[in-house]
């Protein structure tokens, strides 16, 4: 749920989402906080593809980006390029 990811990832909207080998990549966009969602909710959450269950960030360290709007993700390299 929203409540689910705003609490165990900090983000808001969900955006754009992507397959990869292991795990399943979705863009999210801040959220607004009256209704429960942070308003720095930019970024990115993997996902187990086999439970959906919430792995955490895809990003790591604490800078986080300014927007989450789309991505490209290429698989034989481990790279994504975002937006």
């Amino acid at each position: 749920t929203g409540a689910e990811l705003a609490e165990k990832a900090g983000v808001g909207f969900p955006h754009t989402a992507h397959c990869a080998p292991d795990e399943i990549i979705m863009s999210f966009m801040s959220g607004s906080p009256s209704e429960g969602y942070p308003a720095e909710g930019n970024g990115y959450v993997s996902f187990n593809p086999q439970t959906l269950e919430i792995n955490g960030r895809w990003e790591r360290g604490d800078k986080k980006q300014s927007f989450g709007y789309d991505f490209w993700y290429q698989p034989r390299h481990n790279v994504m390029v975002s937006s």
